[in-house]
């Protein structure tokens, strides 16, 4: 191929793919309720269908996608609103912080579980200070767990005395066994980037401590870290 001819194709092409993608916006754009609701049937399964799901819904304006949202939220049972969260998650997830937030106070507690998990793995800062208050308040063992894992994961000094009160008084446990309290220990931990309660391998791994968590000591250095915020 001439280099003339390279240059021919390699404009049509680009005109090709230009077109393809005005033409997925254009449809993206029209997406109704009960279509965008269809989608979020689709998240959270094989990861084929996830992957293509998720990048058409990327074509939408941000607007018109938190829009969206709310409308399918208003006749939404637990399982949708969950699939609404995983949307955010993969498609706005700095701008969707305020959004999962708004989850934490639905009435079922899996939804709760499920905003919580995603805000860790987000990471804003944003959320702390709801997560304190879920983490202080949910009545659900298993949300309050996910509250402080969430917290932990998020890696904020200034949760540091909401998860040590959690860590001396809320010892109910979940449908595992977990409680809130050996969490904050845990997340208190991963804030200080210490080894108290687990050994953690450059690869990301962990193992258990071999001796009890010295859970004083692991207070004392936590509290330190927060008088020099």
């Amino acid at each position: 191929m001439g280099e003339a001819a390279a240059a021919s194709w390699g404009f049509a092409r680009a005109k090709l793919v230009s077109d393809e993608i005005r033409r997925d916006r254009r449809v993206a754009k029209d997406v109704q309720v009960e279509e965008f609701r269809f989608w979020l049937t689709r998240l959270g399964g094989n990861r084929e269908q996830e992957a293509a799901t998720v990048a058409q819904m990327r074509l939408i304006e941000s607007n018109r996608f938190f829009a969206l949202l709310h409308e399918v939220l208003a006749m939404a049972d637990a399982e949708l609103r969950c699939q609404a969260a995983l949307a955010v998650f993969h498609v706005e997830p700095s701008g969707g912080v305020e959004f999962l937030v708004s989850l934490l106070d639905d009435p079922e507690w899996i939804v709760r579980v499920e905003a919580c998990g995603l805000l860790h793995d987000i990471a804003e800062t944003a959320a702390v200070s709801a997560l304190n208050r879920t983490m202080r308040s949910d009545p659900h063992p298993m949300v309050r767990n996910t509250a402080a894992y969430a917290l932990g994961g998020i890696g904020d000094p200034v949760a540091i005395p909401a998860l040590i009160e959690a860590l001396d008084n809320d010892h109910e446990p979940d449908e595992l066994g977990h409680t809130t309290s050996a969490c904050a220990m845990t997340a208190l931990d991963n804030i200080l980037k210490t080894n108290h309660t687990r050994i953690k391998s450059s690869e990301g791994l962990c193992q258990m401590q071999p001796e009890p968590t010295d859970v004083e000591t692991l207070k004392a250095e936590a509290m330190e870290v927060f008088r020099n915020l």
